[in-house]
């Protein structure tokens, strides 16, 4: 009777032993789950930021040239306008 009452007891302390080692391999893999989102999130606020800073580069760029040819535009316009004027005199004539 009294080793059965050992290897029962025994094998309790096995089972506790073997749940206890469960239950830690879980929460350790809960945890690295928990730490690898944390990275995931960190990394897609990161490459999130650099998209917006490249865009907004990238806008700035392409503003800057509208503002360019807006400009030569102008340029172009007003030339054109003074040619008009100047060969408008001569246009009556013909």
């Amino acid at each position: 009777m009294y080793i059965l009452r050992a290897v029962a007891a025994n094998i309790d302390d096995e089972s506790i032993d073997m749940n206890h080692d469960a239950v830690e391999n879980f929460l350790d893999k809960e945890r690295e789950i928990q730490e690898l989102a944390t990275e995931l999130t960190l990394e897609r606020d990161t490459l999130g930021k650099d998209f917006q800073r490249a865009c907004d580069a990238e806008l700035k760029q392409v503003e800057d040239k509208v503002e360019r040819l807006r400009e030569e535009n102008r340029v172009l316009s007003s030339s054109i306008k003074a040619i008009m004027d100047s060969i408008e005199p001569y246009a009556q004539f013909h």
